[in-house]
């Protein structure tokens, strides 16, 4: 619709639950076989380097990918998280801007 290139895309990934926060269940191994972590008798899911991973799947430029480099569930002063505070917590909000 926008005649955007993904190349020419400069994308963002902003604050996310980091790898080390992100415990799942098994059944994530039918939809992403490539990020989940195996540590202590549990599943850790890399959210952000599925990000990059599709990202760059479709095209963005490894280098056109800024990471905030912020876990919301280990920045208990900054961010509400879900998986920290349970469902009742406050919320988070994303955008995407075409300039």
């Amino acid at each position: 619709n926008f005649h955007a290139r993904a190349q020419d895309l400069t994308t963002a990934i902003g604050p996310v639950i980091c790898a080390n926060c992100y415990e799942v269940g098994a059944e994530f191994e039918a939809y992403f076989p490539v990020g989940l972590i195996w540590k202590a008798g549990k599943f850790f899911f890399d959210l952000k380097q599925e990000i990059k991973r599709q990202l760059v799947e479709m095209g963005v430029l490894i280098n056109s990918i800024a990471d905030a480099g912020v876990c919301t569930a280990c920045s208990t002063d900054l961010y509400f998280s879900a998986r920290r505070e349970g469902q009742g917590t406050g919320r988070l909000i994303s955008a995407i801007i075409l300039k």
